[in-house]
């Protein structure tokens, strides 16, 4: 506690946060370089719905619903962006 209390960090934890951010800068320079598909498959709109629904994104859930109507207490419509981005790369219909 006292190197908290003193403002400084362990030597290690300092190290470690350099790695992650370092592993990270190296993953968003990839992403970059990386050309995104022309088109999905269902199986890679399969895939990414399941990664979410185990290991839930707040930012990716939140782009995934474009209205929530309440209608009562038991009642509630939600819309999702997912269909008109499915549409337009020619996935549209059910999955």
């Amino acid at each position: 506690m006292s190197n908290l209390s003193s403002g400084t960090l362990p030597s290690e934890v300092v190290s470690d946060i350099g790695i992650k951010m370092n592993n990270l800068k190296a993953e968003i320079e990839n992403l970059k370089n990386t050309k995104p598909p022309k088109d999905y498959t269902v199986d890679q709109v399969s895939n990414w719905l399941n990664s979410l629904k185990n290991n839930p994104d707040d930012k990716a859930i939140h782009i995934l619903i474009k209205r929530i109507d309440i209608k009562n207490k038991t009642e509630i419509n939600i819309q999702s962006t997912l269909k008109s981005v499915l549409c337009e790369t020619g996935c549209g219909g059910w999955i």
